[in-house]
C-alpha cells in the first residue's frame, strides 16, 4: 500500500485546468474582459499564510493543485500547526530534541540499547512534522504506522486523507473521508475534506452537498464558503456566488482574496459600484497584484470613470498596456474613435509594441469608418 501511494505521489497530475482563471490580462483583447478568478490556497501549515501559490517540493514531484485545502483556498477547520485545541494537526508530544528518545550507555565499551518503539502519539508528530515541510509520503508512512497502533483515531485517519489530497490523489482521498463519516457522520473535518476532494475531481453537485453540510455544522469554515462560491460562479450563478463569498469574509476578514473573487461575481452579476469596493477592500487587504487592479479597472470602466480606470490598468502593466485595455473597453461600448486614440497612444507609448494592441488599433479603425460611412448614408 505504501508503495503505491508514493507511485501515485510521483504520476500525480491536476485534473484541473485553470477553470476558474477566467479574465484579463494586462494585454486584453475586446473579447477577453472578464476578470480573473484567484486560485484555491493551501491551508495555513503548506504556504505562508494560508495564502502562498507554490507547488509541492518534496522528494516526489507532487503537482500544483487548485484549491485545495484552501487553498486548499479551500477548506479545513484547522487553524495553524501550533494553534487552537480544534487544530488536528497541533503537537501531542512535546520533546525539544524532537520524536526520537535517546539511547543510553551504561559504561566504556558498552552496548547502546535498544531505541524503544515510538508510541502512536509519537508518530502522529513526526507526521505532522513531515507534511508541514511538504513531505507527503514520509508524512502518509507515519500515519500509517500510527493507525496500526490506533486504528480507530478518527483525527490520524483525517490527516491521512488530507495527505492525499495534498498529493492530488482526490479518489483515495475521498474513499479515506467516506470511511470515516460511515462511522462518524457529524465529523465536520471529513466532511470538508470529502467536498474539497469532489470539488477537485471537477464534481460539483457532490461537492456543493458536503460543503452545505459542513458549513451547516460549522459557519466558520471560511474555505468551504468560498469554494460553494466558485461552485455556483462555475455554473454561472453570479449573485448566489456573492452570497457565498460574503460568508467566507465575514468568517475570516482578513483574506484579501476573498474580497477579489466577491468582487469578479458582483461583476459578474452588473453591481459594478459594489464590485469596485470589493475590489477596493481588496488591494487594502494586501491583493496588490496585477489581476486585482485589471478588475478594478474593469469595474471602473463600467461605472464610467475612465480616468480612474486608466489609473487602475497602469498600475496593473504600465502605460502601453493600459491604454490597451482601456482601448479594448471603448471598443466594447462602440466609442471606437476614443478606441482608436487610446491604441495609438499604446503604439506611440511603446514603440514596437506587442501585436495584439495593433491588431486592436486596426479593428478600431476599421469600426470606426464604418460607423462614419453609415451615418453618411442616412
Amino acid at each position: 500500500m505504501i508503495t503505491s501511494i508514493y507511485k501515485g505521489f510521483l504520476k500525480a497530475k491536476s485534473p484541473l485546468a485553470p477553470l476558474f482563471l477566467r479574465g484579463v490580462t494586462a494585454t486584453a483583447t475586446p473579447f477577453k474582459k472578464v476578470a480573473q478568478r484567484q486560485p484555491l490556497q493551501l491551508p495555513p501549515h503548506l504556504g505562508k499564510g494560508g495564502r502562498g501559490r507554490f507547488g509541492i517540493t518534496s522528494l516526489v514531484h507532487v503537482a500544483v493543485f487548485i484549491a485545495l485545502i484552501s487553498a486548499l483556498s479551500g477548506c479545513s477547520t484547522w487553524r495553524n500547526l501550533t494553534g487552537a485545541s480544534d487544530n488536528p494537526f497541533a503537537p501531542r508530544v512535546e520533546s525539544a530534541a524532537g520524536p526520537f528518545p535517546g539511547s543510553t550507555v551504561e559504561g566504556s565499551g558498552a552496548r547502546m540499547q535498544p531505541l524503544p518503539e515510538m508510541t502512536a502519539p509519537e508518530l502522529e508528530h513526526l507526521g505532522d512534522r513531515s507534511f508541514s515541510r511538504k513531505d507527503l509520503p514520509n508524512a502518509y508512512i507515519q500515519y500509517d504506522k500510527c493507525l496500526q497502533k490506533e486504528p480507530e483515531n478518527k483525527r490520524v485517519q483525517y490527516k491521512k486523507g488530507m495527505v492525499l489530497l495534498a498529493g492530488n490523489m482526490n479518489a483515495e482521498a475521498a474513499a479515506v473521508f467516506e470511511a470515516i463519516l460511515a462511522k462518524e457522520p457529524d465529523y465536520v473535518p471529513a466532511r470538508e475534506g470529502l467536498g474539497q476532494a469532489f470539488f477537485n475531481k471537477a464534481e460539483f453537485d457532490r461537492a456543493e452537498a458536503e460543503f452545505r453540510k459542513a458549513v451547516g455544522s460549522d459557519p466558520t469554515l471560511w474555505r468551504a464558503f468560498n469554494c460553494l462560491g466558485m461552485i455556483y460562479d462555475h455554473k454561472k450563478q453570479y449573485p448566489r456566488a456573492a452570497v457565498e463569498y460574503e460568508a467566507a469574509i465575514s468568517a475570516n476578514p482578513r483574506q484579501g482574496f476573498l474580497y477579489n473573487n466577491l468582487g469578479v461575481s458582483l461583476l459578474l452579476s452588473g453591481e459594478n459600484e459594489k464590485a469596485v469596493t470589493a475590489f477596493k477592500n481588496a488591494i487594502a487587504k494586501g491583493e496588490t497584484g496585477s489581476r486585482v487592479y485589471n478588475n478594478l479597472g474593469m469595474a471602473l470602466a463600467r461605472t464610467g470613470e475612465y480616468e480612474k480606470t486608466l489609473d487602475a490598468f497602469t498600475r496593473a502593466g504600465g502605460t502601453s498596456k493600459a491604454y490597451n485595455n482601456i482601448g479594448c473597453v471603448y471598443l466594447s461600448e462602440r466609442n471606437y474613435r476614443s478606441a482608436v486614440i487610446s491604441f495609438e497612444r499604446a503604439l506611440n507609448s511603446s514603440p514596437g509594441f506587442y501585436e495584439t494592441a495593433s491588431e486592436n488599433l486596426k479593428q478600431a479603425r476599421t469600426a470606426l469608418a464604418r460607423a462614419e460611412e453609415n451615418l453618411q448614408t442616412k
